[in-house]
């Protein structure tokens, strides 16, 4: 960590800040784990970085208007309902004049490599242009992923209807945590339970 610190103050130092900067951060007032996340964030900006970030929560009728026109420094928004676990459900987000491309952020051999992956029937092919569109993602870093929300079923027999064992529920590590059914199946058979007289 301390080698990353260093190395953030030598890329900011490079940029013009040498002793930090201010900006804003809007997040939804009603997701508490957005809020806490950017929190935690202000506080070790500020103390190692002297960078000084003001989290604003915002009503969601207030927050979308300014997301959407690209009226922030720093959005914390959903982006698992946006992206989904495919690559070109994620490399769509950041098409140039996408409607959930809110920063606004543009790269024309992106798009361009974006296209080709929409395009282009050869796997190889394709999974090679997503990892060149990829790449340029990651050079200029449009969008961080500081944290997500995951949800989930727990399930059990029911002591009391005798309810089989389930068998195959497996939590997909993806960006949506979406949970796979296909391969879901039940064990024995369920024992009708009676009420003891």
């Amino acid at each position: 960590m301390a080698e990353r610190i260093g190395d953030a103050k030598k890329l900011m130092a490079e940029a013009g800040y040498p002793d930090g900067f201010s900006l804003e951060c809007i997040v939804r007032s009603d997701e508490s784990f957005r809020k806490n996340a950017m929190l935690y964030c202000a506080d070790v900006w500020k103390k190692n970085l002297n960078i000084d970030l003001t989290v604003t929560p915002l009503e969601r009728s207030i927050l979308f208007p300014r997301r959407d026109k690209g009226d922030f420094d720093i959005v914390n928004d959903v982006g698992s309902s946006t992206t989904g676990s495919s690559a070109i459900e994620f490399l769509s987000t950041f098409v140039s004049g996408q409607t959930r491309n809110y920063g606004k952020w543009s790269n024309k051999e992106y798009d361009e490599l974006f296209e080709k992956v929409t395009r282009e029937q050869d796997p190889v092919k394709r999974a090679d242009f997503s990892r060149q569109a990829q790449a340029i993602f990651y050079k200029e870093i449009p969008a961080i992923v500081f944290e997500g929300a995951s949800y989930g079923t727990a399930w059990r027999p029911d002591l009391m209807t005798g309810w089989p064992p389930v068998k195959g529920v497996v939590m997909q590590p993806v960006f949506t945590n979406f949970m796979s059914v296909d391969r879901i199946w039940f064990t024995g058979t369920a024992k009708r339970w009676t009420k003891a007289k």
